[in-house]
């Protein structure tokens, strides 16, 4: 008779390499019988559910984990997962938090973190995470977005200035990231750089309203009538 936990932890783990899923979660039930108390065993008993979408016992699996270990991030991290799926999202985005403490190598949970707090509204939340995420993955033109839009929203200009700016460079053909980018510069009482913004974006869409609104604004600021009268009557 095997009365080692770590033998069948071994073979669950395995079967679950080779998504045997149900000899993988036998193993781990017989896991669980020799050391109830096993963090290491509620977790990878919780990845086989959550992987079949069982997603009630994947729940159970992944808290009993995060109550033995408590500062194990990785746990924290699928347990917030788990909560994501069934949109829960402040119980996801508490789980998240806690992984980025215990375990910021987990690069992917500062995506997941900043959104959910975007779509939240707290944008001042969702700096750091969206931040620690572009440092890693500086291509990824959708997340460099979002966090210029919250940049934006939270009045840190010089800073919107650059990510709208980095959007440019990566995608020049959007007339929105013009749009924001001039905006930041008027925010700041730059209306010559923000001219010069709205002048390129019509090299792109010459047929937008809005950018010859916003020329003709910008220009009046500055004291350029003659320009004013020419954009605001195109």
């Amino acid at each position: 008779e095997i009365l080692d936990y770590r033998v069948f932890l071994a073979l669950g783990k395995i079967y679950a390499m080779e998504n045997k899923n149900i000899l993988a979660t036998n193993q781990f039930k017989k896991a669980l019988e020799l050391d109830r108390k096993n963090a290491e065993i509620h977790f990878n008993l919780g990845k086989v559910f959550f992987k079949i979408g069982k997603l009630s016992q994947a729940l159970e699996s992944f808290t009993k984990s995060t109550i033995y270990e408590k500062e194990n991030g990785e746990y924290h991290y699928f347990l917030g997962q788990v909560y994501e799926k069934i949109l829960k999202m402040d119980d996801a985005i508490a789980n998240y938090k806690i992984t980025r403490k215990f375990s910021p190598e987990i690069v992917e949970v500062n995506r997941k973190l900043g959104l959910l707090l975007f779509k939240k509204e707290k944008y001042r939340n969702a700096v750091e995470p969206l931040r620690d995420y572009i440092i890693h993955y500086p291509d990824s033109t959708r997340i460099l977005s979002i966090f210029s839009n919250v940049l934006l929203k939270e009045s840190r200009y010089p800073e919107a200035i650059d990510g709208f700016s980095r959007l440019i460079n990566k995608v020049p053909n959007s007339i929105d990231n013009y749009l924001k980018l001039a905006l930041a510069y008027k925010e700041m009482d730059d209306f010559e750089n923000a001219m010069l913004i709205y002048e390129e974006a019509l090299n792109f869409n010459d047929e937008l309203s809005d950018i010859y609104i916003q020329l003709g604004l910008t220009t009046y600021e500055l004291g350029y009538y003659d320009k004013t009268v020419n954009y605001l009557l195109e």
